[in-house]
């Protein structure tokens, strides 16, 4: 049996139905939370609580653990309790009820700009400045910890920023806003993003092949081999713009965001000229990404690109 956390939220909710339709429904997928989708086999499962796990992954062998605060103005310490301590009695669960394999979804934010490689031990990094990132970072090598031996293989994917016709986050209110004001955004930053569609085929690949070797510990770094700045994800979103603006006032735009909505210092004009880890994808991976942003807002008008070799 194959149960997912985060059903309701943008990742899980495009997983669930892709796993019933490659696996079947009843009673090979199972739906962990504490609202799940209709007509899905479910169980009740609250990581704010951070109860005992184990009825919840009885019978279960793939755990696929989507779940966890994310984009949202959370405290550091409730970032701590639900994507490290729940998801640490989340594995303890898993240990207990004799789950073969824990896939952990992470995030890029744990990996720096200057990194050698986007697949290393988290421990390796420095701690991230965001509290979602650090989280995802403790979360991560307290999971290698616990799992590391156990029999319970564990993979974490690192999804880059993810995009589908459908929007989530600051691209749906990059979006939005750029549908009343006909603004080009600045040539700043640099990120990866991955679409949505090969984040569920990636993880379809994972539950389907065989572990490499005797490693009980894996680690993906889920994007799709290009590179985006600022201008490139507002060309794709919105197309050809008129409105040319210096560098000044999107810097004041920025920081009156933060300033009336609460955030952090600098924290939108660091999503917007952040300076995140780009790089080549690994030839290793059975998995490659079949989208780019441009195409798959386009809504296919040709082709999805070719794998890379």
């Amino acid at each position: 049996m194959i149960a997912v956390t985060g059903t309701s939220g943008y990742l899980g909710r495009a997983l669930l139905p892709a796993l019933q339709n490659h696996f079947g429904r009843y009673p090979n997928v199972l739906s962990l939370g504490r609202q799940s989708p209709t007509n899905t086999q479910s169980r009740y499962l609250d990581l704010r609580a951070g109860a005992d796990f184990r009825a919840s992954l009885e019978g279960v062998k793939t755990l696929v653990h989507c779940a966890g605060l994310a984009h949202t103005r959370a405290t550091a310490e409730e970032y701590e309790h639900v994507n490290v301590r729940a998801t640490m009695s989340l594995a303890d669960a898993a240990i207990a009820q004799g789950v073969g394999h824990f896939i952990y979804v992470s995030s890029m934010n744990v990996v720096p700009p200057d990194a050698r490689k986007p697949n290393d031990n988290a421990g390796v990094y420095p701690r991230p400045a965001t509290a979602y990132a650090a989280s995802k970072w403790q979360a991560e090598q307290a999971l290698e910890a616990l799992l590391k031996g156990s029999g319970c293989r564990v993979t974490i994917i690192r999804p880059a920023l993810v995009y589908d016709q459908e929007l989530a986050a600051n691209l749906a209110v990059l979006a939005a806003v750029g549908r009343r004001i006909p603004f080009q955004l600045p040539d700043v930053g640099s990120r990866t993003m991955l679409s949505r569609a090969d984040f569920v085929a990636l993880v379809i690949d994972l539950i389907t092949s065989p572990p490499a070797d005797t490693e009980s510990v894996m680690r993906v770094a889920a994007f799709d081999g290009e590179s985006y700045s600022s201008r490139r994800i507002g060309a794709a979103l919105l197309g050809k713009r008129s409105l040319h603006l210096p560098l000044s006032v999107w810097h004041f735009a920025a920081k009156l965001r933060d300033a009336l909505g609460g955030r952090a210092g600098d924290s939108t004009w660091s999503s917007l000229a952040g300076e995140h880890w780009t790089g080549s994808l690994s030839p290793a991976l059975r998995w490659q990404p079949k989208w780019t942003l441009e195409s798959c807002l386009a809504a296919n008008p040709y082709p999805p690109r070719e794998p890379r070799a």
